[in-house]
């Protein structure tokens, strides 16, 4: 699924930008998880788990993207991907009512709002879907 770019205020004053990726993120995506999964203990994977290719990430963001039940977006703050999160809803009759949500943002952005902006846009999504709830799981 495809969202329209959407600009926001971050607490600092700075504008970001909401968008789907495209290809041409790949490669700054797979930096960002693997960073990402370096600065917190809350993700489900650690830095040397993440090892996919770019090759991978085009397809998978190419999948994402020719969804109709799939959302993923990024939070652009200049040139930079700060974050990203993704909405899966369930595919099968049992699950086509729920959805999971994963989150993952660059610890020099954190506090900046970037993560409620997210997920508030995901929500948004995900009843346009007619999901009843999300879910997001993270490790403590």
């Amino acid at each position: 699924m495809i969202a329209k770019d959407e600009s926001i205020l971050l607490r600092d004053g700075r504008e970001a930008v909401l968008a789907t990726p495209k290809r041409a993120d790949a490669a700054e995506l797979l930096a960002l998880m693997k960073q990402t999964a370096g600065e917190t203990e809350y993700l489900s994977f650690y830095p040397e788990e993440w090892t996919g290719a770019v090759c991978d990430e085009e397809e998978w963001i190419d999948g994402m993207r020719q969804s109709e039940r799939d959302l993923v977006l990024i939070c652009r703050v200049g040139d930079e991907i700060a974050g990203i999160c993704n909405l899966a809803a369930g595919k099968t009759e049992k699950t086509r009512h729920y959805g999971t949500v994963g989150i993952s943002i660059l610890q020099k952005y954190w506090g900046l709002g970037i993560g409620g902006e997210l997920l508030t846009r995901q929500e948004r999504a995900g009843r346009a879907l007619g999901l009843d709830y999300l879910e997001l799981d993270y490790l403590e």
